[in-house]
């Protein structure tokens, strides 16, 4: 297969972390392709998918500070102020902002998609006897036609196992490029990585150290596994049968370390590696008393450490602060069970 040159990355929703626009991260994509001469890509049935997952995120908040809102009546005190609302063209404008270029659905391809989706062809599908398929075929539709029916000098990013195939049909037996993710994506392009410099990995490890010093993204990193993750030996089936887990909260942040070596990508300016955080665990625990009349509460806490894969992108072209993907690879969780203590209160 000849290879084109490259003339812009397009994005399929979950190409992106939770499916939600990465304002830093596109324009961070955006600027990188606009230094190799190519450009970033959304098509617009992607960018309504975008926003559609905001606009439910948006509506899940608000119904929570509704919620909330009549429990403070009730108190006597002032409510919250209800918080904007975020609709589809307000995301897709943003996507633009960031330098993306919003590629339009034409008629020809919404046309197609929806028979796709009837006769089963193409991106078509079904799911739990329901037909589907139609966006998915929509947004590879769109992109082909705008890219003068073809997909030459493009590289798809996309997770659907089912696009590579519906792309396939689509350009008549001519297999586009694909990657599964942006970590993936690195090995299409033309550069070629090499080891991070001393200064490199310095910025790496500074800018994951102030990603997960900031409160929100702590949390963050506690919901990175399922709960009780950590699962301390020390706490064995007789305690856990015993006591019931409330909360599990890491209580400090250690100094971020570089496992091994980290990988320089001159074509995105990012460093990708492995990264080992030390934290403090703080578990909160309940039961009822002997007596069963009252709740007794037990604090258990202890040292831990996760181990993931990060990329950051460094920015230096831009004079930008550096970005962390959200997209963390958990590769080990550890736990030293000297350290668990325990407490009531």
């Amino acid at each position: 297969m000849t290879t084109h040159p490259l003339r812009a990355l397009v994005l399929d929703a979950n190409a992106i972390s939770r499916g939600e626009p990465n304002v830093q991260l596109l324009e961070t994509w955006a600027a990188a392709c606009a230094n190799h001469d190519a450009e970033l890509w959304v098509s617009e049935v992607v960018a309504w998918e975008l926003a559609e997952h905001v606009s439910t995120t948006v509506a899940s908040v608000n119904e929570a500070i509704a919620t909330h809102n009549r429990a403070r009546r009730k108190w006597g005190v002032e409510p919250l102020d209800d918080p904007e609302t975020v609709d589809v063209q307000t995301v897709v404008a943003v996507i633009e902002q960031a330098g993306i270029v919003i590629v339009p659905l034409d008629g020809d391809s919404a046309v197609a998609a929806v028979r796709d989706q009837v006769l089963q062809t193409g991106a078509g599908s079904r799911k739990k006897g329901v037909k589907t398929g139609a966006a998915d075929s929509a947004w590879l539709r769109s992109v082909y036609s705008y890219n003068d029916d073809s997909f030459d000098g493009l590289i798809l990013v996309t997770a659907d196992v089912g696009a590579r195939n519906a792309a396939r049909e689509i350009s008549e037996g001519s297999a586009p490029r694909i990657a599964s993710n942006l970590d993936e994506l690195r090995h299409l392009l033309d550069e070629e990585q090499s080891v991070a410099t001393l200064e490199q990995a310095d910025k790496f490890r500074t800018a994951v150290q102030t990603k997960i010093d900031t409160p929100e993204d702590l949390h963050y990193l506690a919901d990175l596994g399922p709960r009780n993750w950590w699962s301390p030996a020390a706490l064995d089936r007789d305690f856990r049968s015993d006591w019931e887990q409330q909360e599990t909260d890491i209580a400090s942040v250690g100094a971020v370390e570089i496992v091994g070596s980290a990988t320089y990508d001159p074509w995105s300016d990012a460093v990708t590696g492995r990264v080992r955080v030390p934290v403090t665990i703080e578990e909160q625990y309940a039961r009822q008393d002997a007596s069963g009349d009252s709740p007794e509460y037990l604090f258990v806490t202890y040292n831990a450490s996760v181990e993931a894969g990060v990329t950051v992108y460094l920015n230096t072209t831009r004079e930008a602060d550096a970005v962390v993907d959200d997209e963390f690879a958990v590769v080990r969780l550890a736990v030293d069970d000297d350290s668990v203590d325990q407490f009531n209160f």
